[in-house]
């Protein structure tokens, strides 16, 4: 029997590394600790795939197309302790069993490369969890995943279409650890048409957080600015 946990469109599930304990709900953080996050970020900004989704779609010559992400701290990930990602993922194909369908599969390993562990794969059957194994890269961790609203176009009409966000806790071990994570679409080479999409979130809201703390920051000026002028005006 197969114990990975999968997802059908329209359904949220929430999983640990702990069975039957779920993975705790990220709650807001202050501005403060935003607006340092964000001051913090690299060069990682922009690059396909971080904060930008990585698109794939049949057809396409390569039967595997890749996309390699270093995740250091200092690339403004996010919080250390875990990360966030989003997929999308839909499909002409058909459900069936005895063949090889078109997948998008995110997986995540330590900077040197070792302990390579695939978190969600997406495919024709939805989004499947991959179960978390003792003394694996997230023993300790947890994944979980909601459903949204895919942020790009996929196909239209498709007969399977669905995103989803994808939270990782990461473990104590791995907190400010340099880590890559891996996206990998995979083509079977059939007429019928998949497309995808991957991308790193660096942190839930982190961009509305710096939004509001400037927003703050302009308005308090231009009150201060304002209080001078009608003062200077008696």
């Amino acid at each position: 029997m197969d114990s990975r946990q999968s997802l059908t469109p329209r359904s949220g599930y929430r999983f640990s590394g702990k069975a039957g304990k779920p993975v705790g709900t990220w709650l807001g953080r202050s501005f403060l600790m935003g607006v340092a996050l964000g001051m913090g970020m690299g060069s990682g900004l922009g690059a396909d795939g971080f904060m930008e989704p990585w698109l794939a779609e049949t057809p396409a010559l390569e039967t595997l197309q890749t996309r390699v992400i270093p995740l250091g701290p200092e690339d403004g990930r996010g919080l250390p302790d875990r990360l966030q990602y989003e997929i999308g993922f839909s499909t002409d194909e058909t459900a069936a069993t005895g063949f090889l369908f078109d997948s998008l599969t995110i997986s995540l390993a330590r900077g040197d490369g070792t302990g390579s562990t695939v978190l969600v794969t997406g495919d024709v059957f939805g989004l499947t969890i991959a179960p978390l194994t003792p003394g694996g890269l997230l023993a300790s961790g947890g994944i979980s995943v909601n459903e949204t609203v895919p942020r790009v176009p996929l196909l239209a009409g498709a007969a399977v279409s669905y995103a989803y966000t994808v939270e990782v806790a990461l473990p104590p071990t791995l907190s400010g650890a340099e880590l890559v994570t891996t996206f990998d679409f995979f083509n079977n080479g059939d007429a019928v048409a998949s497309r995808g999409y991957a991308m790193v979130v660096p942190e839930p809201g982190l961009g509305l957080l710096m939004g509001v703390g400037l927003g703050l920051g302009l308005a308090g000026w231009a009150y201060r600015r304002g209080g001078r002028q009608r003062g200077g005006s008696k």
